[in-house]
């Protein structure tokens, strides 16, 4: 029996963490190294929705020594506590991990989505994920694409954007094209050869 008096059933669990299951959720996220690794307890100390927590989460989202664990401290801060401002830093840092870069593209387009343009630091990141359009990293360019449709940002002639073949190496980049350009004047494909006229 418990102090209610009904077989079976257990005390309520407190679901406020403590400060020792805090300091070992961030000696778990410290120590991951693997692929993976760091996603269980990043979540569980986003969930905690403490300004101290999060604070020490964006902290190693720029400063730690692993990637992995700025990955998941960037992948939790998107769903848990947007840091708008904070992940236009690492999208704008050249020398980060594309995953991370990435991972900062796709909170960015999360705060937009339902912020206002007239907000300082919303022109800053719209700028930044336009620039990110052209990036080298495959992941960067999809998540900064992604951002920008969840923004429905207006920037860019978005009108004229069209995907064309790259000349630069890549397989398939976004081009701007001319607005004087028609679909008549595209490049044929080598499998247009292959359709009979109609």
């Amino acid at each position: 029996m418990n102090d209610s008096g009904m077989p079976g059933e257990k005390p309520a669990r407190s679901s406020r963490p403590t400060a020792g299951h805090i300091r070992q959720l961030f000696g778990q996220l410290d120590a991951a190294t693997e692929p993976g690794e760091g996603h269980e307890p990043a979540h569980l100390l986003a969930e905690t929705n403490r300004q101290d927590v999060f604070r020490e989460l964006v902290w190693r989202m720029h400063n730690h020594p692993s990637p992995e664990v700025r990955y998941w401290c960037c992948y939790e801060l998107c769903w848990e506590q947007p840091a708008s401002a904070e992940f236009v830093e690492v999208l704008e840092r050249q020398g980060e991990h594309p995953r991370i870069r990435g991972q900062a593209c796709e909170g960015l387009g999360y705060v937009m989505e339902f912020a206002r343009p007239t907000l300082a630091w919303y022109r800053r990141a719209e700028v930044a994920l336009l620039k990110a359009l052209d990036d080298p990293a495959v992941a960067v360019r999809w998540w900064s694409c992604f951002a920008l449709g969840l923004a429905k940002s207006n920037q860019g002639s978005f009108s004229d954007l069209w995907f064309l073949p790259s000349t630069s190496g890549l397989p398939w980049r976004p081009s701007l094209v001319p607005a004087s350009f028609s679909r008549s004047d595209s490049p044929k494909s080598p499998c247009d050869s292959n359709i009979p006229p109609r």
